[in-house]
């Protein structure tokens, strides 16, 4: 019965997850209107019994933030585009501590660049792609610091490997289930920040 927010939603590939969720709602945006389009057509034929909303638009520039509204924001693959810049940094991070309910959670996966600084420019291929795609760099450092900045602290940033890698030893039966079988990326985290219960 939560909120969902999932910046950078992409076509909508987390909504058999989130459908088993039983979620309240779900508010996706993603700057493609292809992927938007995608996705709205996904949400169709998964079943999801919540109200679901889709924005086209760029989360690092535009205004997103629904205060106090939400019990989760998702970033898979996403925040890190926000860490081009510090300015850009504050804009997304404090939208997304204003959007989220007391005590409420900031979760996703990000790319790690070893020996990259914050804003660095990367030129990465993505899986079965063999086109060059450009990202910015964000380190843990970076993202906790401004995270605390607005009343986020972390619990947990642990690489992608060693997360799933505790996951099938507490449910190898998910594993199956999810056909997951692929060696993890090492050059991936996954993090959980929650919002403090107290008012900023």
């Amino acid at each position: 019965r939560s909120h969902v927010l999932d910046i950078g939603c992409g076509r909508g590939g987390d909504f058999l997850k989130y459908k088993r969720s039983h979620l309240k709602s779900f508010c996706g945006i993603d700057l493609s209107h292809e992927n938007i389009e995608q996705a709205s057509v996904r949400a169709m034929r998964s079943g999801i019994r919540c109200r679901v909303r889709l924005n086209c638009m760029d989360f690092t520039t535009q205004r997103f933030c629904s205060e106090s509204y939400y019990d989760v924001v998702s970033a898979q693959f996403s925040l890190h585009f926000a860490f081009r810049s510090v300015d850009t940094a504050h804009f997304v991070i404090e939208q997304i501590a204003d959007s989220l309910k007391p005590g409420g959670l900031l979760l996703g996966t990000i790319p790690v660049h070893v020996g990259k600084q914050t804003g660095d420019l990367v030129s990465v291929k993505l899986p079965g792609d063999d086109r060059l795609y450009e990202e910015y760099c964000a380190t843990r450092e970076d993202v906790e610091s401004t995270c605390l900045h607005y009343g986020l602290t972390l619990e947990f940033w642990t690489p992608f490997d060693a997360f799933f890698v505790a996951c099938v030893a507490q449910h190898p039966e998910l594993q199956a289930t999810m056909q997951a079988f692929a060696t993890p990326d090492v050059n991936n985290a996954v993090f959980l920040f929650r919002k403090s219960t107290s008012t900023r």
